[in-house]
């Protein structure tokens, strides 16, 4: 596991294409159930601490914190670092105020709203 965190610390995650960097606080669009909704990123491999709902058994996600659907983790394809292409790029604020995921925050609940 130790490799796998080294080995994420120097690679950069991409959006579907490779050629716009994913980066913490980015305005994204995706569907959850078919329905459309927006959120910005909020966990990156390699650009956040590591968070164990995150980065499991060298598998990583991307985390999208939405404005109406809570947490959604979106893998990341180890072939060539990008995210699924329903994942779209809106905009890029570094400046905007957003929530990064907390090292020790439980991201995935029930319907009951208990940690998974």
């Amino acid at each position: 596991m130790v490799a796998i965190a080294e080995e994420w610390s120097s690679k950069k995650v991409y959006y579907h294409g490779g050629e716009i960097e994913v980066l913490l606080g980015d305005v994204v669009q995706t569907r959850v159930f078919f329905r459309k909704t927006e959120g910005r990123i909020a966990y990156v491999p390699g650009q956040s601490p590591k968070h164990p709902e995150m980065e499991i058994e060298g598998l990583t996600f991307v985390g999208i914190r939405t404005k109406d659907q809570g947490m959604i983790g979106v893998t990341v394809i180890p072939e060539t670092n990008t995210i699924k292409k329903k994942i779209k790029f809106i905009s890029r604020d570094p400046d905007g105020k957003f929530e990064k995921v907390g090292r020790d925050e439980a991201l995935f609940e029930d319907e009951d709203g208990m940690p998974l």
